[in-house]
């Protein structure tokens, strides 16, 4: 398989050739011109080559599993009259009858999902959409939506962005999706945050850890120095910061939860959870979301310490395991933070690694496995950089874990 695309001179008309790999797609485009679709811009194709320049080397093991989650995903935003079908490796035609300026919206807007979906984030040289102008035999000739940003602003934001500064970024950052300041011995530190999907594990078994679902999992980053920040600093957030990254965080979960039916971690934070603000910002996605979280979502409890009240705490788990039998509580590494947790009866205890050096995980992993072991049934290590270290994780008593996008295995594919 694979598509040739080849550049037709340098004219205003911009108009690219692209031999079709796929049987039934072939036909489809057949019938469609038939119709009479393609010549009145009813068909677009949508370019996948983002997400195969992503996976590199590994895209050949994992493409049809691609092909399956955006075929089901743009089907389920099409009406019944709208078709669509995998013309080569990377491409997909749309057609939508109800005109050329809803098909291009239409794509833009299927397109911008699914590299949320797939990479996290896209910039605009990703959008790759293009009007199909004719089709002859096994080639198709394709003109670029123009101008694309102009349609991309038209359509909601499906990032999630709830900043309380202006991010500016550093040059070569991605774009994070908050930024939020405190101060520390005098002096203030700027922190940009990224909301990433983690591949989730399940790794009780010697061998091949298994791939059940995806994390959701928020890393800060210092601007200043560039350095991922300690996972424990967002304490420091007044309840209105607090809150606006919550928000940020369902809606970005709410996007994964519209695109796949797989098991999905989702952090909140106590906060969120034991205030009359939070708990309306919750209640309400949870009200949205009920039969996912009787089924598939894991509600991770984040932000709590050995300090936390323990009687709060005690109410506010029993008051989410009514909504969410599968609550998980993220934890410091402390003895007196699992006593706490212990009396809870959560379904898991998570521990964030993201932050941890590499030749000070062994040590972290075996006692924290160590001093957790039957608090509950679940116990997952977070952000780990490498599949060894998942291994590692295993022999210290984990039963799941999630491997950082650094390490190239996230977002779940």
């Amino acid at each position: 398989m694979g598509a040739v695309a080849e550049h037709i001179g340098a004219d205003a008309s911009k108009v690219v050739t692209t031999r079709l790999t796929d049987v039934s797609g072939r036909e489809l485009l057949a019938r469609l011109a038939e119709a009479g679709l393609v010549e009145r811009g009813c068909v677009v194709m949508l370019g996948l080559d983002a997400i195969r320049e992503r996976l590199g080397a590994r895209w050949e093991r994992r493409r049809e599993q691609v092909w399956k989650s955006a075929m089901a995903h743009i089907e389920r935003r099409l009406s019944p009259h709208d078709v669509a079908a995998l013309v080569s490796e990377t491409e997909i035609a749309l057609a939508v009858l109800a005109g050329p300026e809803t098909a291009q919206s239409v794509g833009l807007k299927c397109l911008q999902e699914l590299l949320i979906f797939f990479l996290g984030a896209y910039s605009p040289n990703d959008m790759r959409v293009q009007t199909i102008t004719s089709v002859s035999g096994a080639d198709i000739a394709c003109a670029p939506i123009d101008p694309p940003l102009g349609l991309m602003e038209e359509l909601p934001p499906l990032a999630p962005h709830a900043p309380v500064e202006k991010p500016s970024g550093r040059a070569g950052a991605s774009q994070p999706w908050s930024t939020m300041s405190f101060s520390s011995r005098g002096a203030t530190q700027t922190l940009d945050q990224a909301l990433l999907l983690e591949t989730l594990l399940s790794i009780r078994k010697s061998g091949d850890p298994v791939t059940i679902g995806m994390a959701v999992h928020p890393v800060w980053t210092d601007r200043a120095t560039g350095r991922r920040a300690s996972p424990y600093l967002r304490a420091n957030f007044t309840l209105a910061e607090q809150l606006a990254i919550d928000k940020s965080t369902l809606e970005f979960a709410s996007q994964v939860l519209q695109i796949d039916s797989a098991a999905l971690v989702v952090p909140i934070s106590f906060e969120a959870a034991s205030s009359s603000r939070g708990w309306a910002l919750l209640s309400g996605w949870m009200n949205q979301h009920a039969d996912a979280l009787a089924s598939r979502v894991i509600l991770e409890l984040v932000h709590l310490s050995a300090g936390t009240p323990r009687g709060r705490l005690r109410e506010v788990a029993s008051t989410l395991m009514a909504r969410a039998p599968r609550l998980m509580a993220r934890a410091e590494p402390s003895r007196a933070m699992l006593a706490l947790l212990q009396e809870c009866r959560i379904a898991g205890v998570s521990l964030d690694c993201s932050a941890t050096a590499r030749d000070d995980l062994p040590g972290l992993l075996k006692a924290f496995g160590g001093a957790a072991r039957g608090i509950a049934p679940i116990l997952c290590a977070l952000g780990l950089p490498d599949s060894s270290a998942a291994e590692m994780a295993r022999g210290a008593g984990f039963s799941n874990a999630t491997l950082n996008s650094d390490c190239g295995m996230a977002p779940r594919l």
